[in-house]
Parts: structure tokens; sequence; C-alpha cells
């Protein structure tokens, strides 16, 4: 609940992760502005991420950090920031993520100007490997639109955001529309619980989304800092029937389009599987008939045109799979970041 005027709370939940929690922290800080508040959920890491947040706070006494005394899970950590959070928007920051140079001013501005309280604002951004120098070092940023805008439009807010509305760096979410959604703990285990809280708090037919176009996040999109680095099997899980649900029926539930919704996931199965598939194959074969057969040929036969476009993935021998991660995966990824793309 938004008591003192803040505007903005950035609600960092973190586990074990204290060398991206710096980069976050400094990236907030060096733009700091007082109308924004910074909230770090700490998930009871073992690692120095405690010693990391008081050194910050000796600094920055602005900062607002939590300890839980137990590990809660990360859905019950988003779910504290939210409940913790005192800004009148709360944009949760993944941990590995940062705020682009020179960006936290206009989007505040962005926000006071607004007319319209939105409920909802997609933020802009782009991506980088490694060390992060500076928004010139990244890719182009994911949205085209040369100007930001608002609409109460359900179906142009998803054809601008696409499969993007799962990634939780991507958007404010209003404190007061947060609080409409009935016991959000339901969403628990779906891996999209951000995604699932968006979609039931924008429910209503006369809600406002904000799209502002000015890149705020980099993602750092190097695939060795994710779980499904060390477990890429999960990818089928949770890109798969776990995605498919929050897409094809959690949104449908709440007035966004069946079709279109549909269409997005089909799109994102198709664009992002086939490297997907590769890897698993080519690193942990001995997962892929056993999570192929649980997670995603049920998925694959509910979207036809994903099916026929992913076959020869899915049928790509392993030693084929192993041959293009080692040689073609490269060259492809030198030619996405000369065109820009990662």
């Amino acid at each position: 609940m938004n008591v003192n005027n803040t505007l903005l709370t950035i609600a960092i939940p973190t586990y074990n992760r204290a060398a991206f929690l710096i980069r976050a922290l400094n990236s907030i800080f060096i733009q700091y502005d007082e109308r924004v508040e910074i909230l770090v959920s700490d998930n009871a890491s073992a690692d120095n991420t405690q010693a990391i947040a008081e050194e910050f706070k000796i600094k920055y006494p602005q900062l607002k950090y939590v300890r839980n005394a137990k590990n809660i899970g990360p859905d019950a950590n988003f779910l504290q920031c939210y409940n913790l959070a005192t800004g009148k928007y709360v944009l949760l920051l993944g941990d590995d993520d940062l705020l682009v140079e020179k960006s936290l001013l206009s989007l505040l501005d962005f926000l006071e100007e607004t007319k319209i309280d939105c409920s909802l604002v997609f933020l802009n951004h782009v991506f980088f490997e490694g060390d992060y120098v500076d928004i010139h070092h990244c890719s182009k940023p994911f949205l085209a639109e040369k100007q930001s805008f608002v609409t109460s439009d359900k179906s142009l807010l998803m054809q601008v955001a696409r499969d993007r509305i799962t990634y939780m760096s991507a958007f404010l979410l209003r404190h007061d529309a947060f609080e409409q959604v009935v016991d959000p703990i339901k969403y628990s285990n779906t891996s999209f619980m951000h995604t699932c809280i968006v979609f039931e708090a924008t429910k209503n037919e006369n809600t406002k989304f904000g799209v502002f176009v000015n890149p705020c996040i980099a993602q750092d999109s190097a695939i060795e800092n994710t779980v499904f680095w060390t477990r890429p099997q999960e990818i089928l899980l949770v890109f798969g029937q776990r995605e498919e649900y929050v897409f094809c029926e959690v949104a449908p539930r709440f007035g966004y389009d069946k079709e279109l919704m549909d269409k997005i996931y089909t799109d994102f199965l198709c664009k992002s599987w086939r490297g997907s598939i590769i890897r698993i194959k080519a690193n942990a074969n001995k997962f892929w008939k056993e999570y192929y057969k649980s997670y995603a040929k049920p998925v694959l036969l509910r979207h036809k045109r994903a099916q026929r476009k992913l076959r020869p993935y899915v049928f790509c021998p392993a030693w084929i799979a192993k041959l293009i991660y080692k040689c073609v995966r490269p060259l492809y990824r030198k030619i996405r970041r000369k065109k820009g793309e990662i």
C-alpha cells in the first residue's frame, strides 16, 4: 500500500546471487531518485548476500533490506516483495538484471505525466552477455515502437509484449491492482506466478496499459546464469506445460483473447524450442525421451503448427544434435550478435 507518496518500488527478490546483486544495485543507485524505494528480499541466502546488502545500506541508507529466516521459495518471496512495497508502482527486478543508465528519470517522468493511471506498464528492454558495459554494447531494443503510449486494448498490449509478458523485469504493476488479486499464492508452482498475477490484476474492461519505449532494463542473456544450464531438461516442463497453462488457460480467463494468446504461445514454441531441443539432446540425452514424452509431446499435440515446425529437431539423431550444438550454434549466435539480436 502506498503510504508515503513513493512513486515506484524497485524490489529485488534474491537468493545466493551476491555478485549479480552488486551489479543490479549499482545500476539503480547511480541514478537514484527520491521518488523511488529500493527493496531487497533475501531468501535466506547462504553466500555473502547479507554482507553485500549491509555494505550498500551503509552507503545508501535508503536501501530496505529484508532477510528471511528460512528459504520460503521463490514464489512466496515474490509475493513478499509486493506486500512490503510502499510505492504506487512495483517493479520486480530480477537479481541478474539491471537498469539501463539514465533510464530511471525518464521512466518516473512518464509515470507522473501519464494523466490516466495505468494498472500495468510494459518496459522496453535490451539483452547483453558477460559484463555489462552500456546500452551501446547491448542488443537492439525489444520494442520497435518509437513513441510511448497508453491503451485499454488487451490485444494491442499482447501484440506488443508477446511472450515477453513472462519476463518479470519487463513490467511495472500498480500496487492497488495487485491488491485486487484474490489469493495470489494459488499461482505457486506455475513458474510464472508474476505473469498470472498480471493477468488477474488487469481483468477489468477499463484497465489501462502503458507501453514505455525508452529501454529501461538490461537482461543478462547468458544461458550459463540460469537454472536451465544445470537442469536443461526442465525447459520442456517450464516452457512447455507451465507456460502453456499461463497463456492458454489463465489469460483467457481474465479477458485476454484466447486465439491471440494461443498464437503468441505457438510462435514462441516455434522460435525458441529449436535451440532448446538441440541443446537438451546434445547435453542431456539420457533425459530426452522421458521428458519429451512427459512434457513436450502433449503440448505439441495441442499446437499442430509448432509440432510441424519442430519435427526435424525432435527426430534429429543425438550425434547430429551434438554436432550442431558444437559447430553450428556458435556461428548462429555470432550472426545474431552482428545483427544486434543478442
